[in-house]
């Protein structure tokens, strides 16, 4: 294999990471996004049946879930930044052509610790709306 197949095969798993982080920043803005849109209709919905003269039903967590909505598209954006810091500092090693080292998953494992957070936030909020 020669120097510049092995080169473009570093530029394109770089740029497949990127894309990735994209996604990624992309799933969770678009979750934080649903879940505003869903306390929302939860709003709606309570206000319809009170208006019906049902009597009240509990709404106490509508404000926390928002929330989370609000907070989720934050955190997405700020996926978005961290996968650009990333991109380029590969990319400027792969230029220099000086030997990158690895250097661990700590970031997106933080990533994946917070999602996990927001995950089990969710089952117990959606479990208490049952």
């Amino acid at each position: 294999m020669s120097q510049q197949q092995r080169d473009y095969k570093d530029y394109a798993a770089n740029e497949r990471n990127y894309l990735a982080w994209i996604r990624t920043a992309i799933t969770v803005i678009t979750l934080g996004f649903l879940m505003e849109k869903f306390e929302l209709f939860l709003a709606t919905l309570h206000l319809k049946w009170l208006k019906q003269g049902n009597g009240a039903v509990p709404i106490d967590g509508i404000a926390k879930g928002s929330s989370v909505g609000i907070a989720l598209v934050l955190f997405g954006i700020g996926i978005v930044f961290i996968g650009f810091y990333r991109f380029v500092r590969v990319k400027r090693a792969l230029d220099s052509g000086d030997e990158y080292m690895f250097r661990g998953i700590t970031i997106p494992l933080i990533v994946a610790v917070i999602m996990l957070g927001f995950g089990i936030y969710l089952l117990v909020y959606l479990a208490e709306l049952l």
